[in-house]
């Protein structure tokens, strides 16, 4: 089971024994006002998510 990725809580609740899915758009500074990230990344976000919810 994968523990998490860096920079999000998701490694802190996996080590919990939490089962969690680390996912989310690719963000160039998730600190900054302004987010930047790529379409493309947006667009397979969408289907990641559009396919888990279908197989829920």
């Amino acid at each position: 089971m994968d523990q998490g990725g860096g920079g999000t809580i998701a490694y802190i609740l996996g080590n919990y024994g939490m089962k969690v899915i680390d996912s989310g758009v690719a963000v160039l500074n998730m600190h900054a006002p302004w987010e930047i990230i790529s379409k493309v990344d947006l667009y397979e976000a969408y289907r990641g998510y559009v396919a888990f919810l279908e197989g829920a």
